[in-house]
């Protein structure tokens, strides 16, 4: 593997272990490749290095790459994608992968009032476990999972602050005792309603807060006045859940919460209606 230093290929390698460094220049190329040619034993073995180092670099991935970039410059989303590959996004992604299957391990009764409501058609499982898959599907309903498992994975990442698929792919989502652990709620809910048709279910915890947490509600009343408050999303019904989180053994409690995708223009009224209302008791305040 012959690469020109200082064109970008070369931050993704070691010079004298995967590849022999060369100048943009034939002459250079030349002399190298005779230096290799005349002492092969000085490269032994680093075929095998250089294979390890590019078994990934495909080109489908190197088109999906930059389809990330081309999209995010597109549809004016750069802070999000910066945001879902950041590095802490990147550690949670890592810890959750590790952790997910037993934490989310008693929650067996919620999959099952989950799996009664669900509706037919493609249906995204965020952070899905094999109990999941397994209580959810259905011969009229296509699982798309991002799962734990190895070779499980579906067409998102756990970085749900930027998702690279069209808008509206799938009918319904389901994202259960993880939102809050997302670095950028905001930009998780958003992602969400621009990929999903219809309806969306979400399970968040409230009460102690838990490691790695990174959205906290302390009560029910400050997580149903949150969701509720959403522009995005019509709450059409919810329902409150103990389990215990097998990878502390803490008693927990969760939000269930089942939201109706709201159209564009019923969203900006509800915008309109709040400020207006927020103008109203101001004015009412004196302020």
């Amino acid at each position: 593997l012959l690469c020109t230093e200082g064109q970008g290929m070369d931050e993704f390698l070691l010079s004298g272990k995967n590849y022999v460094p060369i100048l943009s220049d034939p002459f250079d190329i030349k002399d190298k490749l005779e230096l290799i040619l005349q002492t092969p034993g000085k490269f032994l073995g680093r075929e095998r290095a250089i294979q390890e180092s590019v078994k990934n670099w495909t080109w489908d991935r190197c088109v999906n790459e930059h389809l990330k970039v081309y999209h995010q410059v597109m549809t004016g989303r750069a802070p999000m994608l910066k945001q879902s590959h950041g590095k802490l996004a990147q550690d949670a992604a890592k810890w959750w992968g590790k952790t997910g299957e037993l934490r989310k391990s008693g929650l067996s009764a919620v999959y099952k009032m989950v799996n009664e409501s669900l509706g037919s058609g493609k249906t995204l499982i965020i952070d899905a476990t094999a109990e999941e898959i397994k209580t959810y599907s259905s011969s009229d309903r296509e699982i798309i999972p991002h799962s734990f498992l190895p070779g499980r994975e579906g067409t998102v990442c756990f970085q749900t602050e930027y998702i690279l698929v069209p808008p509206e792919t799938v009918d319904q989502t389901v994202f259960l005792y993880g939102p809050e652990f997302s670095t950028h709620l905001d930009f998780t809910l958003r992602e969400l309603y621009r990929i999903t048709k219809s309806n969306i279910i979400l399970g968040i915890s409230f009460g102690e807060k838990a490691f790695g947490q990174m959205t906290h509600f302390k009560t029910w009343e400050e997580l149903e006045k949150t969701v509720v408050s959403w522009p995005f999303f019509e709450v059409r019904s919810h329902s409150i859940h103990t389990f215990t989180d097998a990878l502390d053994g803490r008693i927990k409690e969760l939000g269930v919460f089942y939201l109706q995708k709201l159209p564009p223009e019923e969203i900006n009224q509800k915008i309109q209606s709040r400020q207006t209302q927020k103008k109203s008791e101001s004015v009412e305040a004196g302020v």
